[in-house]
């Protein structure tokens, strides 16, 4: 007999069949909340999230990965003083520990992971340009001293290319510089090679998996870089690429575990912090927007680790010194249902509202949906 409060009901709206719909839309749509305050910040491109903050907050660092896929957060500036401080961070356990300190306490300086193991810290700032050059023995937990740089200079790049040599690019002494110089761990000397062809200064560097090093962004002469230069060691060459879509200084580069080149946050010279993730994909020679990055920040540092994902850490927002630690996971990487979800909530996030506010919407209807077959 048909409930006048509600209406007819439809056959199909049995009890089991109501009740049962409607419990898993509410237990969907629950999940989907937990979804959006506690996974990863999705994209098309990849996922951000969250580890243990670095114990000691610091700008203007260096950030490598030993052949153990352990990070090293090197030096810097914590904000008051040019820092000598070292932390590892173990990503297995989500733990940081301080090793050996820099003997010489450097800000604005380069560092780069050696084929022969040890992670080299290159040039720098400490009351006026360095051309010291360390080298840390993970191993050991030591430091050794290692032939100076020919150029002092400040706010370089450093990477290793396939032939094993430390190379020193760019970063400013009097001006903006197109200093290219190579250290040979086997005979303990440099060299200078063929000049970068755009003279800047903050700019990150990133060699590839094809073997050339990729050097993107910075400042020139009171200008603002989107230029993508690439080194090919073997033929002592430099290549101009497709610009960055977003041209900006002090970011920092790692290049994937899929082979593209990720460029992460940096600023405008004279603008503020930014969380602009772009990839440049060297098979097709064009650039992508990647996934923002959760905070904004520029003077940071990054390096692959061992299990393929893009570590990012310290730099600052302008007004704090940041020790944040954020991790981004290509979409390679990505577990199925990680992609899964990312299309779940593009799919809600439609309209720019946000995914919780969606969900509340969606479970507010579902309860109206369902209502009139609940007798």
């Amino acid at each position: 007999m048909p409930d006048g409060r509600r209406g007819s009901r439809s056959s199909a709206c049995s009890v089991g069949e109501s009740t049962g719909s409607w419990l898993r839309r509410l237990i969907t749509v629950i999940a989907l909340c937990v979804l959006s305050a506690d996974s990863p910040v999705g994209h098309a491109q990849g996922a951000w999230t969250f580890a243990a903050a670095m114990p000691t907050p610091r700008y203007w660092l260096g950030v490598a990965a030993d052949s153990n896929g352990l990070i090293y957060a090197i030096g810097g500036f914590d904000g008051s003083n040019v820092s000598d401080v070292v932390e590892r961070f173990d990503a297995t356990a989500n733990t940081w520990a301080r090793v050996a300190s820099l003997p010489t306490a450097r800000a604005a300086l380069a560092v780069a992971s050696g084929a022969d193991g040890r992670i080299y810290a290159v040039g720098g700032w400490n009351g006026g340009n360095k051309n010291t050059v360390e080298a840390f023995e993970p191993a050991l937990g030591r430091w050794l001293d290692v032939q100076s740089m020919p150029t002092p200079r400040q706010a370089l790049a450093a990477a290793t290319g396939a032939d094993g040599k430390i190379y020193a690019i760019g970063g400013i002494g009097v001006s903006p510089s197109s200093t290219t110089e190579a250290y040979d761990p086997k005979s303990g000397t440099w060299a200078a090679v063929a000049p970068m062809p755009t003279s800047r200064s903050d700019l990150a560097a990133t060699t590839g998996l094809d073997g050339r090093i990729y050097v993107v962004g910075g400042y020139g002469n009171a200008q603002t870089l989107g230029t993508l230069e690439a080194y090919d060691p073997p033929t002592n060459t430099w290549a101009s690429l497709a610009p960055m879509p977003t041209p900006r200084g002090a970011l920092a580069a790692a290049t994937g575990s899929d082979g593209r080149i990720y460029a992460i946050g940096g600023k405008p010279l004279n603008g503020p912090a930014s969380s602009t993730v772009e990839i440049y994909d060297p098979k097709t020679g064009s650039w992508s927007a990647g996934p923002p990055a959760p905070d904004a920040r520029f003077w940071l540092g990054a390096a692959r680790g061992r299990d393929g994902r893009i570590y990012t850490v310290g730099g600052t927002t302008g007004l704090i010194t940041s020790g944040s630690l954020e991790i981004l996971t290509s979409r390679r990487l990505l577990p199925t249902s990680g992609l899964r979800e990312m299309a779940i909530r593009r799919s809600l996030d439609e309209g720019g509202k946000d995914l919780a506010y969606q969900s509340t919407r969606l479970a507010a209807s579902l309860v109206q949906e369902d209502a009139n077959c609940i007798p």
